[in-house]
């Protein structure tokens, strides 16, 4: 016995992009402990998990970098961010991935998004 499968004709590519101008519209509409994190994923590309995940071990603020470890990758390849540009604009890494706690930005209030 065969089994057939039709191809869906449904549209998957992205269309559209999210502009600098519309990612600020929404920042200054979130409350202040969502603005760094949500330009952060804006502009490195991370998924949530991905930016709450690295531990403050995975910060080097000699450096400026950010290093997302492969077992919290989506796709299982880690990689690294240079805090560069916009991101390098906070005080230091560790304003950019907040303060406290095991993990370098704690997830605690944003759980519930």
């Amino acid at each position: 016995m065969s089994i057939n499968f039709r191809a869906s004709e449904e549209q998957t590519a992205r269309q559209g992009f999210f502009e600098r101008p519309d990612l600020e519209a929404v920042a200054a509409a979130l409350p202040a402990y969502q603005q760094d994190f949500t330009r952060f994923a804006y502009l490195t590309g991370w998924r949530k998990g991905e930016i709450i995940s690295p531990k403050w071990t995975d910060v080097d603020r000699d450096a400026g970098a950010i290093r997302l470890p492969p077992e919290a990758a989506k796709t299982g390849r880690g990689r690294t961010v240079m805090l560069e540009g916009d991101l390098a604009e906070r005080e230091s890494p560790g304003a950019v991935v907040g303060q406290g706690g095991a993990t370098a930005f704690p997830s605690s209030r944003l759980e519930s998004g």
